[in-house]
């Protein structure tokens, strides 16, 4: 079993745990985030659609 991770309807990353991390994000930025779990390497169910906007920069 494993899971696809997707931001902005892109695929990002593919996992087995229950975790990942995210690098090279912009600040100020909204993404669009979907997790989906996947079996035999067909992708059978979408988690919740969830969108978060990084921090700005502050100087």
């Amino acid at each position: 079993m494993k899971y696809h991770i997707y931001m902005n309807d892109d695929l990002i990353d593919s996992t087995d745990t229950n975790h990942v991390s995210l690098t090279g994000l912009k600040p100020d930025t909204l993404y669009k985030m979907r997790v989906t779990f996947v079996i035999r390497e067909e992708e059978i169910m979408a988690f919740d659609d969830y969108s978060t906007t990084t921090l700005p920069i502050y100087s």
